[in-house]
């Protein structure tokens, strides 16, 4: 059966994903490929036995990490395409605020483009080529993973969540940002209606556990109560 192990970034998580073989989802911030791959180290796993590297969504503290770790690893890089073409410029995000705390932000330090229209310098941009670009879900099992991709739009257009078992990684589309907090809305969507479509999905497909990137692992009775206040 697939483990996952959860990789603390601070204030995000990456995770690894291990089975017949090893995927890395998500890549942190540009200080923390050092930190994934210590911790690749302590699981006795080498760099070049990751398979497939997942980027849940496109938003820098999921993304910065990218160009150091996929040089390390060698591995394949997916992302799902609306979040690519976003990436790229090539069609604009539509986040917003979905928090009093997220409007301060956005009122006094522009923080939606910091999140969404990175410079062309950004090296996780121009150094990374991605591998695959999905439009629908995805089999992981090609990858030593007996898992899919799913595209659960939400927090963000191409917003994924990665199914393995009854376990699913569900990257920013709950929250759960102080140690005391339980899961709840995004500081930032595109669309709260489309995060409740995505979270129910999962639930109908017999997930028990939610893997959140700001936050722990919690089981569904906390996800179920998370979905009643998502409007």
């Amino acid at each position: 059966m697939a483990k996952i192990h959860t990789i603390k970034l601070g204030m995000v998580n990456s995770f690894l994903i291990e089975d017949n073989g090893y995927i890395l989802v998500d890549t942190g911030m540009n200080k923390n490929p050092k930190r994934i791959l210590n911790k690749l180290k302590d699981l006795n796993v080498l760099p070049e036995q990751i398979n497939l590297i997942i980027l849940t969504h496109n938003h820098e503290d999921h993304i910065s990490g990218l160009a150091v770790l996929k040089e390390k690893t060698k591995a394949k890089v997916l992302i799902h395409k609306l979040d690519y073409m976003t990436l790229m410029a090539e069609e604009a995000d539509e986040i917003m605020p979905m928090t009093n705390l997220a409007k301060i932000i956005f009122r006094f330090r522009n923080f939606l483009d910091r999140l969404n229209k990175q410079e062309k310098s950004d090296s996780s941009i121009n150094r990374c080529e991605f591998d695959i670009i999905i439009e629908d879900d995805f089999d992981l099992n090609p990858f030593g993973v007996d898992g899919k991709v799913l595209h659960t739009p939400g927090h963000s257009k191409g917003s994924v969540s990665i199914i393995v078992g009854t376990k699913a990684i569900i990257g920013d589309n709950l929250m759960a940002m102080l140690p005391w907090s339980k899961p709840s809305r995004p500081i930032v969507a595109y669309d709260m209606a489309e995060i409740k479509n995505s979270m129910i999905r999962l639930i109908e497909m017999k997930v028990k556990s939610f893997y959140l990137s700001h936050g722990s692992h919690y089981d569904i009775h906390e996800i179920k109560k998370a979905i009643e206040t998502l409007k």
